[in-house]
């Protein structure tokens, strides 16, 4: 009778070790699911995700980015993100002393209780650094939530940069479609807008039927100044 009872105890034990291994894996699988932040085209999207993984599970939470992604850390940031007492608190992004850990306005915060420090950073690059308030509630895995956000906030910053980059182009592009057919000095069309306008018009005429008139002016002794300034100048 006393094996039968240990071996009921053995049996027993079992099952709860089965029980807590499939609590484990659902917990594993919802934390996995409310951590995908893929898809994320705006930093305030990314931000906007954590408010639903920290609600009922964190009391304090910060994010801290540096200016610019770097090997190193640097020696200035700014805080994006902060979460109090379940509700997202909001920040003005203005620089600070990075060594600081939160700007002064929330300094009080590093004496209200232990935050655990979690690097951002991810392919070599430092993007800054959370601040979070361990908790018993808590079903996120920290170093999980950290791979998630930091590769969110790389994949953002780069479109952000993209987005940039193409706007800068257009407006260059627009700026030296505008000097080839204008004169810089009076902001008159040139001889390269009047050929492209002059060649529009006859493919116009071509196609409806229609005729081109051409009005030529001359001015007196204009050629003395094409002669003798040349025909930019003339122009």
């Amino acid at each position: 009778y006393s094996q039968l009872n240990d071996f009921i105890h053995e049996v027993q034990g079992a099952k709860q070790l089965e029980w807590q291994l499939a609590g484990l894996q659902a917990q594993i699988y919802q934390g996995r699911k409310h951590l995908d932040l893929t898809g994320r085209r705006r930093l305030s999207d990314v931000f906007k995700s954590l408010d639903g993984i920290f609600e009922s599970s964190l009391e304090r939470a910060f994010v801290v980015l540096y200016d610019q992604p770097a090997e190193t850390p640097t020696d200035f940031a700014r805080l994006q993100y902060a979460w109090l007492s379940g509700q997202r608190v909001a920040v003005s992004p203005h620089r600070f002393v990075s060594h600081e850990l939160l700007p002064p306005e929330f300094a009080a915060q590093l004496l209200a209780g232990n935050l655990l420090l979690i690097p951002l950073h991810v392919t070599g690059k430092h993007y800054g650094y959370m601040l979070l308030e361990p908790s018993r509630r808590a079903t996120i895995f920290y170093e999980g939530l950290a791979s998630a956000l930091v590769n969110a906030i790389r994949d953002s910053l780069q479109l952000e940069h993209m987005q940039t980059q193409t706007q800068q182009l257009q407006e260059v592009n627009s700026s030296l479609a505008k000097i080839a057919r204008f004169d810089e000095l009076t902001g008159l069309p040139n001889r390269v807008f009047f050929r492209e306008k002059l060649e529009q018009a006859f493919v116009q005429a071509q196609q409806t039927g229609n005729k081109v008139a051409l009005i030529f002016l001359d001015l007196d002794s204009f050629k003395y100044v094409n002669d003798s300034l040349g025909h930019s100048a003339g122009d």
